[in-house]
Formats: structure tokens, C-alpha cells, sequence
């Protein structure tokens, strides 16, 4: 029996609508799919990188190998909350090719042409060429590609164990309290004679830089008026923070081997080699931070230090409390310290007297 051609055509065209109603339907299903995800992400789920790891480089390709290393090898557990970088100022070639022989890295290249002119005679150029760099990379990250935060690192550093557990933990600090500026995980004064407990953080008024988190909202008031050179100084500049804090930990989440590079060693005998990078096992998840939110810290104790009985004598005035000594003794004191609270608060003042400490046993 002969084909009738009307026939075979209104086949084809329901064949036709079928296929283009199951493209249709296929289309609407990974779009709503992936708007899904997208909701999902948008929502806080922990698909969302906690923040982008950052290793600033330039010529120095041991430190920077071991620098990796040391990432590495607590990073690979938390690789989609913490997704690196090396960002590599100039185009030294074994710089390049180590940072490219890392297939979990993303590589970036920052190469200005441009001739540095510093502001006075004299200058060293590589803290100018330093800060263009930071500003690039951190421009890269938080704007162009859109972190909500980002961890900065340099090439000299090794990195503590719970390194990303705890700037994951400080993370919630930085979105919640806004009187904090950055999170960092150095402590100037980290030296293993001067430490002790590894799970107490603090507030500082001091950048300490080295090892440090900022969100993208401070970056985008922060990248307009980024200076041409000693960034880290500008950091603590009392205009440029704000009255904000930095959170810094007791015992260092960062170490720094840098002997040579563009502060030509400068301390590092002395304040660097002595550093204590923190061994203990912390989980951070289970630690309560309120402590170090501004709101807390209104509650906090205070410590003035008197020096002899007319000192103490015109700090209890300002306070309202007994200025009145006995025999070398001031009222209600213990061993030269006096306490009392602050307007009824939580809030305890210490005045403590010059051989306070010695007598007891601190």
C-alpha cells in the first residue's frame, strides 16, 4: 500500500514536537536543578568556600616548595573550603614552573612593566612593588572572582595544624561583629617563654598581619585607597582601621622561616626563630568565641597599675573608691591589689601595685 505524503508529514511534526517538548522539559529541569544548588549556596550551605587561600610569591622557589608542603599536608582534608592560589609577582621562570607543578593550585601571574618611582630618594622599591601586588591578587580574588573572604599567606610561612579550623571558626566572628577587621594567626609577642594556652584568642588593636583573613566588604573600602608601598604599616594607621580590632591568637597558627627576602632578616633571631607554632589539637567547632565580640569585651576585666600611694591615691579618685592607705596598706587590698566593679557591671577594675605581682608568685 502506497504512503500517503499528508500522513508521513503529520508524523514528522508530532515527532518533532515530542522531541522539542522533551529538550524543553530536560532544559527546565537542569535549570531549575542548578538554580537550586545556586539557592542552596546562596543560603550558606557549606558548598560555599569558607575562603580562598592565597600564597603571595616572587623569587623564591625552596621557600615556596616548602611553604606548599606545609599547606598541604593539612589542607587536602578541607580542599573545597579552602581552595589555593599562588599569586607570583614578576616571571622568575623556577618560581612559575614550581607553582605550576602543583596540580591542586591555582596559578596567578602579576607582572606590572610599569617603573616603580617611590616617594622619597633612597627607598627600597621592592615594599612599593609588594603592596601593587597585594593589591592585584587581592582585587583577583575578592572582586573578580568573588570570595567572601580571603586567607593571605606569604612564601615563607609553614602553617599549624589547625590552621583552617580556626580561621574557619573566626570566619562567623568577621560576619557577625563588625567592630573586627581582620582575623590573623600571628602574635608578635608568640615566643615560646611568653605562651601557654593554645585555645585563648585575644583582641589587639595592632595589625599583626602574617598569616591573615579579611572579608570582601572590608577589601571593597579597603581597595580604593590601598597605598603604593608599606601596606602592613598603612593597615595600622588609626584612620584606616577605624577603631576596629584584629583577633590574634595566644600561641601562633603561623610560622615564619623567612631569614631572607625583602626585610633582609631583620628581628628574625631574635623575635622570629623563637616563635611557637601551635602542636595541640584544638577543635574549634566546639569552642565559643562570644568572648572576643565587642558586646562581651564591655564586660571585660581590666588591670591599671598604680606605682606608690599618690598614684593610687588619684586612680581611686577617678573611680570614686577609698583613696585611704594604713600603714603602707590601701583599703580592702590583698597583697597591693584592689578590686571592685565597674558601675554595677560584669565588668571587675584591678589596681595593682608595684610589687603586686612579685608577691604573688606571678
Amino acid at each position: 500500500m502506497a504512503h500517503n505524503p499528508r500522513y508521513i508529514r503529520r508524523l514528522l511534526l508530532v515527532a518533532a514536537a515530542g522531541a522539542f517538548i522533551y529538550i524543553q522539559v530536560r532544559l527546565f529541569s537542569t535549570q531549575s536543578h542548578d538554580a537550586g544548588r545556586l539557592a542552596l549556596a546562596e543560603a550558606g550551605q557549606p558548598n560555599l568556600p569558607v575562603a580562598a587561600v592565597v600564597i603571595m610569591a616572587c623569587n623564591r622557589p625552596d621557600y615556596l616548595q616548602r611553604t606548599v608542603e606545609s599547606i598541604l599536608k593539612y589542607q587536602k582534608a578541607v580542599a573545597s573550603k579552602f581552595p589555593l592560589f599562588i599569586s607570583q609577582d614578576g616571571t622568575n621562570g623556577e618560581v612559575k614552573n614550581k607553582a605550576l607543578s602543583y596540580a591542586q593550585i591555582t596559578f596567578m601571574q602579576h607582572v606590572d612593566l610599569e617603573p616603580v618611582h617611590t616617594e622619597s630618594p633612597g627607598e627600597n622599591i621592592a615594599y612599593y612593588k609588594i603592596a601593587n601586588h597585594y593589591k592585584w591578587a587581592l582585587d583577583e580574588l575578592l572582586i573578580k572572582h568573588n570570595f567572601r573572604r580571603v586567607i593571605i599567606l606569604e612564601d615563607d610561612m609553614e602553617i599549624a595544624p589547625d590552621f583552617f579550623d580556626y580561621f574557619e571558626a573566626a570566619a562567623k566572628l568577621l560576619d557577625t561583629d563588625k567592630s573586627i577587621m581582620a582575623v590573623s594567626s600571628w602574635n608578635d609577642n608568640g615566643q615560646k617563654q611568653f605562651v601557654y594556652d593554645p585555645k585563648a584568642l585575644y583582641r589587639s588593636d595592632f595589625f599583626p598581619g602574617l598569616g591573615w583573613m579579611l572579608t570582601k566588604s572590608t577589601w571593597m573600602e579597603l581597595s580604593p585607597k590601598w597605598p603604593k608601598a608599606y601596606w602592613d604599616d598603612w593597615v595600622r594607621l588609626k584612620e584606616v582601621h577605624g577603631g576596629r580590632q584584629f583577633i590574634r591568637p595566644e600561641v601562633c597558627r603561623t610560622y615564619n622561616f623567612g631569614e631572607h627576602g625583602s626585610s633582609m632578616g631583620q628581628f628574625f633571631d631574635q623575635y622570629l626563630k623563637p616563635i611557637k607554632l601551635n602542636d595541640a589539637h584544638i577543635d574549634w567547632n566546639s569552642e565559643d568565641l562570644s568572648y572576643l565580640t565587642e558586646a562581651h569585651n564591655l564586660d571585660m576585666d581590666v588591670r591599671i597599675q598604680y606605682n606608690d600611694q599618690g598614684d593610687f591615691e588619684r586612680v581611686a579618685r577617678q573611680f570614686g573608691v577609698f583613696e585611704e592607705w594604713k600603714d603602707g596598706v590601701p583599703r580592702a587590698a590583698y597583697k597591693g591589689v584592689v578590686v571592685f566593679r565597674y558601675k554595677s557591671s560584669r565588668r571587675r577594675i584591678y589596681l595593682v601595685g608595684p610589687d603586686s605581682l612579685r608577691q604573688l608568685g606571678v
